[in-house]
């Protein structure tokens, strides 16, 4: 009969329709999983740059410049960037990428620090969502576990990435009314969401 013909039509389009917003969907997730994981690849390349720039000097001050112009040439690739630091074993700031460092700035209490101080890994640490010391904006950081010569904990190098920067990204994408983004690391920590 027709009216069952009919019935058979609408369900195999409605199943058609489904089956291609569900591959979208896997596809634009897909993307956007390669996106988050070239900017963090990208801030570990430059994390490892820096780390092994400090560990081959032995001219303190030297090294801090040839770390600056590595930054300086390496940011152009990373729009994501806020920032990078590079702080000594107590928590000070040595290096901004910014500018200069206020005098006492310390952060031996941020959670990247704390994590790479109590945990020998050359691992990078991605931290939960803070605020930047200096322009109070939220952000994300990417760090790395500095080392003297004799393997001792020597600092950290660190990358700021601002929020910002992955939500002007994610707002590009049409959504509809319901439709979310997060960024969320292997642990299940939530990043960003949008």
């Amino acid at each position: 009969s027709v009216s069952t013909a009919t019935a058979w039509q609408l369900w195999v389009v409605r199943h058609q329709t489904l089956a291609a917003a569900d591959t979208n969907n896997l596809n634009l997730a897909k993307a956007l999983n390669i996106y988050a994981e070239g900017v963090f690849t990208q801030s570990d390349m430059l994390l490892q740059g820096v780390a092994d720039t400090l560990v081959s000097e032995d001219d303190a001050h030297g090294h801090l410049q040839r770390v600056q112009s590595l930054i300086e040439h390496q940011k152009r690739m990373l729009d994501q960037l806020d920032g990078v630091a590079v702080l000594d074993a107590q928590g000070n700031w040595l290096l901004y990428s910014k500018g200069q460092v206020p005098p006492g700035t310390n952060s031996a209490q941020r959670p990247y620090f704390t994590h790479h101080r109590e945990t020998r890994s050359n691992e990078i640490f991605i931290s939960p969502p803070l605020r930047n010391p200096f322009s109070g904006e939220w952000g994300i950081t990417v760090s790395r576990r500095l080392e003297d010569r004799e393997g001792r904990f020597a600092g950290v190098a660190v990358i700021g990435l601002g929020l910002a920067n992955f939500l002007r990204a994610f707002g590009t994408i049409a959504l509809g009314s319901s439709g979310t983004i997060s960024l969320t690391t292997n642990a299940g920590k939530m990043l960003v969401l949008y």
